[in-house]
């Protein structure tokens, strides 16, 4: 909400990006092969496209770092373990 009072079209962005990633990610859950992979590589890009949504809000100044912080905290995370979802340990 304070994203949208100052930029309406980042914060319809950030929105789609923060649906698409765990929708993507439920969606490859239940597939096989290369589509799984696919569904978890953009989920992995939408979080990652979202943590630098949250960073130019940052930038900007259209939220407090204290609000931020736990969001992109949360949102590298899931950065993390899509990317370990995309690339197993062996």
């Amino acid at each position: 909400e304070k994203v949208a009072r100052h930029d309406t079209d980042l914060a319809r962005q950030m929105r789609r990006a923060a649906t698409s990633a765990p929708s993507n990610l439920a969606e490859g859950n239940r597939r096989k092969g290369g589509d799984r992979l696919h569904l978890f590589s953009v989920a992995l890009g939408s979080a990652d496209e979202l943590k630098t949504q949250l960073r130019i809000t940052r930038a900007w100044g259209y939220a407090p770092d204290r609000e931020l912080d736990p969001a992109i905290e949360i949102v590298d995370r899931v950065c993390a373990m899509t990317f370990r979802l995309l690339h197993p340990r062996a």
